[in-house]
């Protein structure tokens, strides 16, 4: 039941970023296309990119479009990328307020 949930909203995500990024470049709306390497970006702070069902998505929202090779290189390259991010990155950010809670606490023992 819940896992089905996140496997399926992950995929609809995946599908509707590149649905976004292929209606975006069919009719020349560059002001998205420009930052779509930031906002897949930031998205892999809050989900994981690489997980296989958003890739799956996002895939099949660009292959009419682009065709399959190039939003496999653009995702895979992406995930990677976004594995970093998610694993790595976004855990000391979540840390941070911790962080600045205890030496603001600290500082006011003081």
């Amino acid at each position: 039941g819940k896992q089905y949930r996140k496997v399926f909203r992950l995929f609809i995500i995946g599908l509707f970023c590149a649905i976004l990024i292929a209606i975006s470049f069919t009719y020349k709306y560059t002001l998205f296309i420009d930052n779509v390497i930031y906002l897949l970006l930031i998205l892999s702070l809050l989900i994981p990119i690489y997980y296989s069902e958003f890739i799956l998505g996002f895939i099949l929202g660009m292959t009419y479009t682009f065709g399959a090779i190039l939003p496999t290189v653009f995702i895979l390259i992406f995930a990677a990328i976004g594995f970093i991010i998610y694993r790595f990155i976004r855990p000391v950010i979540l840390k941070l307020p911790k962080i600045t809670g205890k030496i603001l606490s600290k500082n006011r023992n003081r």
